[in-house]
């Protein structure tokens, strides 16, 4: 996958207002948020090189009230700092190019109810 040098073209691909989260997948080498614009046209984010996700205090609302990329966060630095303490040697390469980046950012994904599902990634896509 070649994600965009600017993770926010991607966010742009996609009308957020009123839109639902039908279905969130991960492997090994991508994060897929398969969301449901409000014209009803599905639409797919594809976080890949992803090295950390969260999400807390969901309940039954899938409704999004806002999608937006951070540049600099804790949760960047947590998620980094814990795989490169993985081996004695420091950060070790890994099998998946993105996840190799000396680039993340954090996506949030915030739904009506207040939950926010939180990715770490290096490479963002939609369609």
């Amino acid at each position: 996958m070649t994600g965009h040098s600017n993770p926010r073209a991607a966010l742009g691909q996609i009308y957020w207002p009123d839109a639902e989260l039908v279905r969130t997948e991960f492997d090994y080498n991508e994060v897929k948020l398969h969301i449901r614009q409000s014209s009803a046209v599905p639409a797919v984010l594809r976080l890949a090189g992803y090295v950390g996700l969260e999400m807390v205090g969901f309940w039954d609302e899938v409704l999004i009230r806002e999608a937006r990329i951070v540049d600099n966060d804790e949760f960047i630095d947590r998620c980094r700092s814990l795989a490169a303490t993985r081996s004695p040697q420091g950060r070790l390469p890994s099998g998946n190019l993105a996840r190799n980046s000396s680039k993340h950012y954090l996506f949030v994904l915030a739904l009506d109810d207040g939950c926010e599902l939180r990715i770490v990634f290096a490479e963002a896509s939609a369609g």
